[in-house]
């Protein structure tokens, strides 16, 4: 859990005991008709997939939408920042920023141009697992994604001309713009105590400062030349395109792309805790925080939907229980919020609470701890089981309507 005080931060994680309870309390009450419900839902998101694969390995997953006006292509490589050496963080970001520099046919500034010389959009994000880049594209011309896609996989430049360190600088910015932003700092110290700082988790995503900044244009190329093959990349194709000319295209451009020989990826480190951890830090917020991180597992496991649930109990809008209770009932925070962060290895569930101000962060935390507790030992009512579950099925339907999210749910399924 992490408070904050005018001075410090305290920061203190409580354990798999209570995780476990809530596992017990609401695991039996998910086996219901509204189950096969959520099933039927996200299953009608996924119909009509294309699923195809190149002899280099890569991956294709193609999902047209009738008269659809867009276009949306992913690209994901598998690779994160849980896949970096400790000694060199924060690679996986800094390398999805250079893969906008360009290669021998494109110069830093080109990619933006085709991009909205058609008027579409491009951006890119990193996890601990994997990094994307992703194209929104008219339908008349979405085909430039593909172009360039194929052109960075392998011919990508780090160089003086290409703007090694000017991006690196840009970075940083980013990195320390980060850390003015509430919470960052706070999760940042939560890492290495909930995973272990010598775990895949036990970093920040976007790496430390000084490593970044002493990373060199060889050490970037020796991680890119490592991971960035056809046979570690997904391509996902959403919207109004004909998947026979669109599986001809990727053919001619990613089929002669040869396949590596792939390095294995890290694996979970055993965490060894014998009670709650806790650490105060430094804070430049006015507000006492804490941040209560739990040990989970897997994306895709029993658990990670049974937390889906307990997110939408805890925290879903001004209905959930940590909302109606502590910041409206009890006038003790003034924000809360949870999240299940489910990934490839073990993940966790995070909960943020924002003290209001005059009040007492040891108070603060009991209520806290008195939601967990009733929650783990009292089961829930059928009523609010139900609106529950009937917010999670609505997101998943809804949050997947455009061509660009449900293509980044298809993306979050394959990666």
């Amino acid at each position: 859990m992490a408070f904050r005080s005018p001075l410090c931060s305290r920061l203190a994680w409580l354990g798999l005991v209570l995780a476990l309870a809530l596992f017990s309390f609401i695991r039996a009450q998910a086996d219901s008709p509204d189950q096969e419900a959520i099933q039927k839902a996200n299953h009608a998101l996924y119909d009509g997939i294309r699923e195809e694969s190149l002899p280099n390995g890569l991956k294709i997953y193609l999902k047209p939408i009738a008269d659809s006006p867009l276009v949306t292509v992913m690209t994901v490589y598998k690779v994160g920042s849980a896949d970096e050496d400790l000694s060199q963080t924060g690679l996986s970001h800094y390398l999805e920023h250079l893969m906008f520099k360009g290669t021998d046919k494109l110069m830093p500034g080109d990619i933006d141009k085709l991009t909205q010389r058609v008027g579409g959009q491009n951006n890119a994000y990193t996890t601990q697992d994997f990094t994307c880049f992703h194209f929104d594209f008219p339908a008349s011309s979405w085909h430039v994604a593909l172009d360039v896609e194929a052109d960075r996989m392998r011919n990508l430049r780090l160089d003086e001309k290409h703007e090694f360190e000017k991006e690196k600088g840009a970075v940083i910015s980013e990195l320390n713009g980060n850390e003015d932003e509430p919470w960052d700092l706070e999760n940042k110290s939560l890492l290495p105590l909930l995973f272990g700082p010598k775990s895949p988790y036990g970093h920040p995503i976007i790496g430390e400062k000084k490593q970044v900044a002493d990373a060199t244009a060889e050490v970037i190329k020796a991680y890119y030349d490592k991971w960035y093959h056809p046979n570690n990349a997904c391509l996902v194709i959403v919207g109004g395109f004909d998947p026979d000319k669109a599986m001809a295209r990727i053919k001619e451009l990613f089929g002669p792309i040869p396949a590596a020989k792939l390095p294995e990826r890290k694996q979970a480190t055993p965490i060894e805790r014998k009670g709650p951890v806790s650490k105060e830090i430094p804070s430049k917020f006015d507000a006492d925080r804490l941040v209560m991180g739990f040990n989970t597992g897997r994306v895709g496991e029993p658990e990670d939907y049974v937390f889906d649930i307990i997110q939408q109990v805890l925290s879903g809008g001004k209905t959930g229980r940590l909302y109606r209770r502590l910041v409206i009932e009890q006038e003790i925070a003034g924000e809360v919020t949870s999240s299940n962060q489910v990934n490839r290895l073990p993940g966790s569930f995070v909960i943020q609470l924002e003290v209001m101000k005059g009040k007492e962060r040891k108070k603060a935390e009991q209520a806290l701890l008195h939601e967990l507790k009733e929650l783990a030992e009292k089961p829930v009512g059928d009523a609010e089981l139900k609106r529950a579950k009937r917010s999670i099925i609505a997101s998943n339907i809804f949050d997947r309507e455009g061509v660009h999210e449900l293509a980044d749910a298809i993306m979050n399924t394959v990666a």
